[in-house]
């Protein structure tokens, strides 16, 4: 019979261990005759839960970091962030390869002076043709005419600035929403922390109870290591949030380059919540704009191949003085010049730079493409993700309260008789876990929310 009953047979086997904790529970303790207090009962002499962990929990809550609103964590990082001077000052670069790029086709004056001094001068039928000591200076003034290739590079310079400057705000953007994501995730841990520290509230009352029963006469010592258990497991896991939480500030200071911790406040808004449409993302989206921006670089870049073809003319000035004069060189004198240079035979560099930038183009349009297809898929999933993650997080909160209600009628039942620890046990658990459940739940909701802003290029 036994063994067709799987429940009465693991009743049976635990009968004699119950029945032996109990016995030892209810012994009467032996009180010497001089009054002294009895010897501890095994409650009293068994292991517990350091109460270390109440600084843990006040620190927890409060480490003494100045708190910070999203807003002012998200401005501060734009300001502040390594990324977003890193992208300033590649800025700053290509300005100043802009101004190199421009001298090409400026005019340009340089100053020419030699000294040559003989071991003795050169003469011929007495006459003087080379004097030993000779000084000549000259100046080169020389002016680019005709260089359409130099003004071309000055317009693609051009672009590469704005280009850097684009980039400086999609940083700032990608700044933004790590940003973002990291005070969202301070704020859930918080939550998780405040459930696990109500479920380790809820073990260690289970656990007193437990002791009072025992040290009462009523109880058993197989109830209270239960209890005890339940109270170790729970503090690990509310030690376990208390170290996710120090991580997630850390990861928020670093985004905010500071060098004291940061916590995030209590407060979150995140504005605008109407569901995002395409047309909206790809006129605000700043990482669409830079594609576009660099898709109109390299086509413009392409075009600009006849360049390669073209001649150059360039005009030249030199004034000059020479002493001592010669037969050709007066003391004082000038020579105007004109260069015309004309490209003939590369060896094929002209034709390799014209497939690069096709290429780079090509490049360009696909990377365009793909982003639009991205950014199509992420309003979708986010005006998805939204709404199931509401009523996720309804359920979620339902599950909680109802769990929690379970620990209460479960503990009501077992200070009653009516049922063992096992019931309550079962019930922290089964609490502790929705309860956790519930702030992830909420989480979620918070981050759909925002990566629907940041589809829909709401945010920053």
């Amino acid at each position: 019979m036994l063994a067709s009953r799987p429940g009465l047979a693991a009743l049976a086997l635990a009968f004699p261990l119950l029945v032996s904790g109990t016995s030892l529970a209810q012994q009467t303790p032996v009180v010497p005759a001089d009054g002294a207090p009895p010897p501890p009962t095994p409650a009293a002499t068994s292991t517990t839960i350091p109460a270390a962990t109440e600084p843990a929990k006040a620190a927890a809550r409060s480490d003494g970091s100045p708190k910070v609103s999203l807003q002012a964590a998200v401005q501060r990082a734009l300001v502040a962030n390594t990324n977003t001077q890193l992208a300033l000052i590649e800025v700053q670069r290509s300005e100043a390869l802009l101004k190199q790029v421009k001298s090409s086709y400026m005019p340009l004056l340089t100053g020419n002076a030699t000294y040559t001094h003989l071991d003795s001068d050169r003469v011929q039928a007495g006459t003087v043709l080379v004097a030993q000591n000779q000084l000549g200076a000259n100046l080169l003034l020389t002016v680019p005419i005709f260089t359409p290739k130099a003004w071309l590079a000055t317009r693609r310079a051009e672009d590469s600035v704005d280009v850097a400057r684009a980039s400086v705000e999609d940083i700032r953007r990608q700044i933004a929403v790590a940003v973002g994501r990291a005070f969202l995730a301070v704020i859930a841990q918080r939550r998780i922390i405040e459930g696990a520290e109500q479920a380790r509230d809820t073990a260690k009352s289970h656990l007193d109870f437990a002791r009072a029963r025992l040290g009462g006469g009523v109880g058993n010592r197989l109830d209270e290591v239960r209890a005890q258990q339940e109270l170790a497991v729970a503090e690990s896991q509310l030690q376990n949030a208390q170290i996710g939480l120090v991580k997630a500030r850390e990861a928020l200071t670093v985004l905010l380059s500071s060098d004291e911790p940061v916590d995030a406040s209590d407060d979150v808004s995140l504005g605008d919540s109407a569901a995002p449409s395409f047309e909206e993302a790809r006129t605000k989206r700043l990482d669409l704009r830079l594609l576009d921006q660099r898709v109109q670089t390299s086509e413009r870049a392409l075009h600009d191949d006849w360049a390669d073809y073209s001649p150059t003319l360039f005009g030249l000035a030199q004034p000059f003085y020479q002493t001592p004069p010669t037969a050709t060189l007066p003391r004082f004198g000038w020579q105007v010049q004109l260069a015309l240079s004309i490209p003939i035979f590369d060896g094929g560099l002209r034709t390799g730079q014209s497939a690069e930038r096709k290429a780079i183009a090509a490049a360009a349009k696909e990377n365009v493409q793909g982003a639009v297809r991205q950014v199509r898929s992420e309003i979708r999933v986010a005006q998805e993700t939204v709404s199931r993650a509401e009523s996720a997080a309804v359920a979620a909160r339902d599950a909680a309260r109802l769990a929690q209600t379970s620990v209460e009628l479960a503990s009501v039942a077992y200070k009653g008789g009516a049922s063992t620890n096992l019931e309550v046990i079962d019930a922290e658990r089964r609490a502790r876990d929705a309860s956790v459940a519930a702030a992830v739940a909420d989480d979620a909701v918070r981050q759909a929310k925002f990566d629907q802003l940041v589809a829909a290029g709401r945010f920053p």
